[in-house]
């Protein structure tokens, strides 16, 4: 246990990385919208996976690099999501899911 009673993985455990968002906001809202169209757009889905596949050395050397690198098609994938729903952002930014 940390200081102050703040429980820790050990050492040698795999990173993890959390995301938490508050139910009804954009990036909630994104989020359901971006997983529910890649569950039914498997091409996109396969797409996205694709993308992740060439990103995945980067998460344990620079997660930031392996986020931007998402970001494109991320956004590409919340606009056709939008669409799809008959929905629109009104800010224009993509949560990186």
């Amino acid at each position: 246990m940390a200081p102050g009673g703040v429980p820790r993985a050990p050492q040698d455990a795999p990173a993890q990385h959390l995301y938490v968002v508050v139910a009804g906001t954009l990036p909630h809202l994104d989020h359901v919208r971006f997983w529910d169209y890649l569950r039914a757009h498997p091409d996109q889905a396969q797409r996205y996976a694709a993308r992740k596949r060439e990103l995945a050395s980067l998460l344990d050397t620079d997660r930031l690099a392996y986020v931007d690198g998402k970001a494109e098609l991320v956004t590409e994938l919340l606009v056709l999501a939008a669409v799809g729903t008959g929905s629109t952002r009104s800010d224009g930014n993509a949560v990186a899911p």
